[in-house]
């Protein structure tokens, strides 16, 4: 969810109904995990949301995005990933 001012906050559907506002114990994966694996000899880029990484696969770049931001990547990450600048405020 997107807040003014900017804020963002995750959320995950509750079993019996409404959300539960903590994301802890799930799994977090990438963004676009199925094209990551589909080509894993590719460079990816690690940028701030999924707009972006939709708007370069539209261009032929393989890209991701994770909650928290490109500066926060998974420890499990083995390939090498180039992340870029958020110009946000």
């Amino acid at each position: 969810m997107c807040y003014e001012p900017k804020d963002f906050r995750q959320r995950r559907p509750k079993s019996g109904g409404g959300w539960d506002w903590s994301v802890k114990a799930v799994r977090v994966v990438p963004y676009r995990l199925p094209q990551l694996l589909a080509e894993p000899t590719r460079s990816v880029m690690v940028v701030e949301g999924e707009k972006d990484a939709d708007n370069l696969a539209g261009i032929g770049v393989l890209a991701t995005c994770n909650a928290g931001g490109a500066s926060s990547c998974w420890p499990t990450m083995t390939k090498q990933a180039a992340t870029t600048p958020s110009k946000s405020p």
